[in-house]
């Protein structure tokens, strides 16, 4: 059976078919991952939406008194948008990587029989996918960047800046309290309430088996009581060793138990049933605690507006290869910011650059 090499119009008809899928590659071939660590997953017509979100203020109820009047508010309307922001890659292939068995027929209806170079080019996708995906939590926005970090604002990016757009923090002492210089009134984070400071967690020794465990068990009982009671439980962020730490610390102080699976990347104690442990290399290294509320995070593709963003062409000075541009809108978007929502340690991951480049 003879093989054939497809041409540069050919290529480009498939990659045309195939451009809704590699446009939003970022979200669906990192779906199961987005899933685990409690994301929000927002293509197409739903990326448009806005949240409108509205905070009340709670704790001004008082016994009745004839001709007293009270000081109180409804709540106050906060807009959440997701900030998208442009990237690109320019990916060099050679042709006869986009070779088939004979016969087979390609046009606008059918593309049957076209294995390999579909399996081709969803390869250059996923790469641009998992560079995408390497920012979620790290991401700074920088529009001179040469590294994916800079494609746009990640989440622990987005979190930090509303602390520092609502308070002075002195020497970046975010994990003590008494270095918070509030800047104005009606701030949606409250360092007193959601700093919950903990020691540095090491690697477990015989005599310091329980010191991990008790420092995260002491963390998620201080956390504020609408956090710690969410409906639908509460997901604590940390790095793949500080997960390692806890866990193995967990294991030796109760032998006899184990912890209760609940997902891929997460899991659950017995005696903790609503609070999940999510670790990831994407969330870096370092000794961060994150508390959320699941469904607080999105991560959001602009594919109705990315149409026709996908170019193909040869190369003028080697026609044996063959050039991919992808470009697309994506970002982050954190929804609540207060103490119902969120809660911290007050300490920063340091961003895993070995999940950029290099042969993954």
């Amino acid at each position: 059976m003879p093989y054939y090499s497809l041409n540069l119009s050919q290529i480009t008809l498939l990659t045309t078919h195939l451009q809704e899928q590699i446009l939003e590659s970022p979200a669906v071939v990192n779906e199961s991952a987005l899933n685990d660590l409690g994301f929000n997953t927002i293509t197409g017509v739903e990326f448009k939406d806005v949240q409108f979100i509205n905070l009340r203020k709670g704790g001004t109820t008082r016994p009745y008194s004839n001709g007293s009047t009270i000081a109180s508010e409804v709540g106050k309307l906060i807009q959440r948008e997701l900030v998208a922001k442009l990237s690109w890659n320019r990916v060099v292939d050679n042709i006869q990587n986009y070779r088939e068995k004979e016969p087979f027929h390609i046009d606008e209806e059918s593309f049957e029989g076209l294995p390999n170079s579909e399996m081709q080019i969803k390869s250059i996708s996923t790469e641009y996918a998992e560079d995408v995906f390497s920012g979620l939590f790290h991401g700074a926005y920088n529009a001179s960047g040469t590294n994916s970090l800079s494609l746009y604002d990640g989440v622990f990016t987005l979190f930090k800046k509303k602390i520092d757009e609502e308070y002075t923090v002195a020497d970046d002492a975010y994990a003590d309290k008494t270095k918070y210089t509030a800047k104005g009134a009606n701030a949606e984070f409250d360092p007193a309430k959601q700093i919950i400071p903990t020691s540095a967690f090491a690697d477990v020794t015989e005599a310091t088996k329980t010191d991990n465990w008790d420092e995260f068990v002491a963390y998620i009982n201080a956390l504020p009581v609408k956090l710690r009671k969410a409906p639908d439980g509460v997901i604590v962020y940390m790095s793949d060793a500080t997960k390692t730490r806890i866990v193995d610390s967990y294991a030796r102080t109760y032998p006899a138990f184990t912890p209760v699976t609940v997902g891929e990347l997460g899991f659950g104690f017995m005696n903790l049933p609503k609070v999940t442990i999510v670790s990831h290399p994407v969330i870096g290294n370092g000794d961060m605690l994150l508390a959320s509320t699941k469904g607080n995070f999105d991560f959001g593709i602009d594919s109705l507006n990315n149409l026709n963003k996908i170019e193909t062409d040869k190369m003028q000075e080697d026609f044996n290869n063959i050039i991919f541009q992808i470009q697309s809108a994506q970002g982050c978007r954190v929804r609540y910011f207060d103490a119902a929502h969120m809660a911290w340690n007050g300490k920063l991951n340091v961003a895993d650059t070995t999940l950029a480049g290099d042969y993954q």
